[in-house]
């Protein structure tokens, strides 16, 4: 009985030492295979009846650290992260360049800068005028490129987002049918190893994807969770889902469950912000895992898209924003040479549209191609008769633009929505804004060309159906100082006004302008804060001013959404096509006189006809005016010595002088520094004045020059922060910022990615020391296991031996 036990436990030897051998084999085989761990062989001796029985296999098992092994999957993800950030990145940092590129926009707008001074020099050349409108529309077009780029990387990403979920469900898919073979193989006691490998594997691609969390259960699988805790994998998986938009734009954005104007899905109205959500399992408000991603390529991916690339996008905003604004404002100032028949106006407005608290003066003029006038007129927008546009145009009073001017000269009208001003036969139009100063949604004490639009440089095709004010970090916070009276026009609802209170916060007046008809006002998050967005109903466009004296549109912000007005910047098309509508100069009036009379210094009521008494009004800026009454006693002389007089006519260079002509003489009152100035004669005097505009005047084109240098706000951009700050600074300077933070973030993501491939790699390298296959030990392994399988193997030779002389005894 003794020799057969031998022989078994020989033969347990051999048959171990052969699983041992083939297992070491194996190992060596995969030596370079990735993720490959090594197998070990444990063995187990046999006992029966309390004698030894020889050996058998135990398990084949591996040898993996799995404190390591979470810690490498985590800092895998960190890598992915950072990794497709800074390949989105670079390849924005590469097509913007940098400020000193002769193609960056920071250049650009410099040029334009350089090309509008060089306008003011030489404003009768028709070169400088074709180099400007040229420069001003490669800035807009340079504007237009980096948007769609930065939209088309955002493509880009939201497209790589439906690949990857794709391949997270994959993952899944995969973990699954590794569980249940691990559960499968462990209830008929096989070896699972080489099972796990190929979970770990998945695991692995699942934890670059996203960061996840995993346990372990009784049977041998694995529960696998999101980070913010949405179950993926138990016994079956959860699918991830994600429809993404056709095409990303600038307006496009994904709304977070937690903000105040979130819709779920479940709703007609989802998503709210255009980008929809992603999500495990059921497609609820609660399976969102958009923002509960904390890392791995799956959040890289998001935060480009949500953040990083609508970051760039908002600062390209408020460059062309403030851009258009400035410079638009400034453009409006001044007149082409000729200028253009019709000036059309591209701020919306209706007949009804309140105008009430309009102050100040307007000149405007219709001259011939030459620009010698025809016919001026003054607007007193102050006048009581003028209470809205309709008004402005034609009134009772006699005093709106079609009352004053012959309908030969001039018509005014409103076209759809638009200011139109049109000179009859072949004259032209044209406008000095004087001291007007009008107020509306985004037009803030804006002068009278400027307010509806009518010579801009610049258009950007606004959306006047859609208005948001600026950001606000509370929406139940204090936000208006002087209540007030906001009214909001549309051609199908009429005028609707709606009060507010002075320390209304951001949803009060959400409820308070909600109820006007045809208009929806909701409170909307942004980042951290909020804004107020109101809608007409119908998406009919909408004019919305004060007509009080209260706050609420210059403390809200109130505007058309700019959101991606960088990529509809444009010239505008009339003077794309008519270089010389550009504004380089100014509809002067910096010379009065009076009628021709007979003698300087016989008193009127004697000269023959009478001169009736009245004043001069002088209107010199906003804040400066004086007064010069005359009675019927006074002369040509004592008036020019009383206007000579005047302190503030003369601090302000204004000065009197009675001219010889022929026979007559004439009141000539004149600005010695050419600064333009109005007067408003109730007398008999009838002071006016004959200028026009000249073709040499490059008084406004300097004055657009030096906005390029001035000093302007920028926002924050993006208004929650991550992106630049408020600001005060230049347009070129802000568009080199812009530049240069990009680049710095690109640098910062080059050095983070170097840092963290170093880190993973160590890991790595610590999770294959203990895991990994080490050919030095397999081979002394081997020459272990091979001396162990011929000795067993001698074992059974000596056995049969022993057998065979125990069967000759037997004989």
């Amino acid at each position: 009985m003794s020799l057969e036990l031998t022989l078994q436990s020989a033969i347990s030897g051999m048959q171990t030492s052969k699983t041992a051998l083939q297992t070491i084999a194996n190992n060596i085989a995969n030596v370079n295979t990735e993720d490959y761990t090594r197998k070990i062989v444990d063995q187990k001796s046999r006992v029966l009846d309390g004698q030894g029985y020889g050996v058998e296999i135990g398990a084949i098992s591996r040898r993996v650290n799995q404190g390591v092994l979470k810690q490498m999957r985590g800092e895998m993800g960190t890598l992915e992260n950072i990794s497709v950030k800074q390949d989105y990145l670079s390849q924005l940092n590469s097509f913007f360049g940098t400020p000193a590129d002769d193609n960056s926009i920071s250049h650009k707008i410099g040029d334009l800068g350089a090309q509008f001074n060089n306008l003011a020099i030489s404003p009768e050349v028709s070169a400088s005028h074709f180099l400007t409108v040229n420069s001003a529309e490669d800035t807009a077009l340079a504007l237009r490129r980096m948007s769609e780029e930065v939209q088309h990387l955002r493509s880009s990403a939201n497209g790589k987002l439906k690949e990857t979920i794709t391949k997270v469900n994959n993952l899944l898919d995969e973990i699954v049918d590794a569980n249940t073979s691990i559960m499968t193989f462990s209830a008929g006691q096989l070896s699972t190893a080489e099972i796990e490998d190929q979970r770990d594997r998945s695991l692995n691609s699942l934890a670059e994807i996203m960061d996840i969390t995993y346990f372990e259960q009784s049977d041998g699988s694995y529960s696998v969770y999101s980070g913010n805790g949405q179950t993926l994998v138990t016994k079956q998986k959860q699918a991830l889902s994600y429809v993404p938009p056709a095409i990303m734009n600038a307006v496009l954005e994904y709304t977070p469950t937690s903000a105040v104007n979130y819709s779920g899905p479940t709703n007609s109205n989802y998503p709210i912000g255009g980008v929809p959500g992603i999500f495990v399992g059921e497609i609820l408000a609660s399976t969102d895992i958009t923002t509960g991603v904390k890392d791995g390529l799956l959040k890289g991916l998001i935060d480009i898209r949500d953040h990083e690339l609508r970051a760039i996008q908002t600062q390209l905003d408020e460059l062309a924003k403030n851009l258009k604004i400035e410079i638009n404002k400034a453009h409006n100032k001044g007149t082409g040479f000729p200028p253009p028949q019709v000036l059309a106006g591209d701020n919306f407005i209706q007949g009804t549209t309140d105008i009430s608290q309009a102050t100040g003066l307007v000149i405007v003029s219709v001259v011939d191609k030459s620009g010698n006038q025809l016919e001026t007129e003054y607007i007193n927008l102050a006048d009581a008769n003028i209470t809205n546009v309709t008004t402005l145009l034609t009134n009772g009073g006699g005093t709106g633009i079609n009352d004053k001017f012959t309908t030969a000269n001039l018509v005014a009208s409103v076209t759809n929505g638009n200011l139109i001003l049109a000179a009859g036969n072949d004259n032209r139009v044209t406008i000095n804004e004087m001291t007007s100063s009008m107020t509306g949604a985004g037009k803030i004490a804006a002068g009278f060309s400027d307010f509806f639009g009518l010579n801009n440089l610049y258009q950007s095709t606004e959306n006047f159906a859609a208005y948001r004010s600026d950001y606000k970090p509370s929406s139940s916070a204090a936000v208006i100082t002087t209540g007030g009276t906001l009214q909001f026009t549309d051609a199908t609802n009429g005028a609707r006004s709606v009060t507010y209170a002075a320390n209304d916060t951001l949803t009060n007046l959400a409820t308070k302008i909600s109820a006007a008809a045809g208009i929806t006002a909701t409170v909307i998050s942004d980042g951290d804060g909020f804004r107020l967005e109101v809608i007409q109903d119908g998406s009919e466009n909408l004019a919305i001013v004060e007509t009080g004296a209260g706050t609420f549109l210059s403390e809200t912000g109130l505007r058309t959404d700019y959101r991606g007005i960088s990529s509809k910047l444009k010239v505008r098309e009339n003077i794309v096509s008519n270089n010389s509508f550009i504004s380089r100069g100014t509809l002067q009036s910096n010379s009065f006189s009076s009628a021709a009379q007979a003698s300087s210094t016989t008193a009127f009521n004697v000269l023959v006809p009478a001169v009736t008494a009245g004043q001069l009004d002088f209107t010199i800026d906003a804040s400066t005016s004086a007064t010069i009454a005359y009675g019927n006693a006074d002369t040509l002389t004592t008036v020019a010595a009383s206007i000579n007089n005047n302190v503030t006519l003369s601090m302000n260079n204004i000065s009197a002088e009675v001219i010889t002509l022929g026979a007559n003489t004439q009141l000539k009152i004149s600005n010695s520094k050419s600064d333009n100035f109005w007067i408003v004669d109730t007398g008999g005097l009838t002071t006016a004045t004959s200028q026009g505009i000249s073709i040499g005047d490059g008084t406004v084109a300097a004055n657009i020059a030096a906005e390029f240098d001035a000093q302007q706000t920028f926002l924050a951009a993006p208004a929650n922060g991550g992106g630049l700050a408020q600001t005060t600074s230049s347009l070129t300077n802000y568009a080199a910022s812009i530049l240069s933070s990009n680049s710095s973030q690109v640098n910062k993501l080059d050095q983070d990615m170097t840092f963290q491939e170093q880190l993973t790699m160590e890991l790595y390298n610590a999770h294959t020391s203990a895991s990994g296959v080490n050919m030095d030990e397999e081979l002394a392994n081997m020459i272990i296991i091979e001396q162990s399988y011929l000795a067993a193997a001698r074992i059974i030779t000596t056995t049969r031996n022993l057998f065979e002389v125990l069967n000759d005894m037997m004989r």
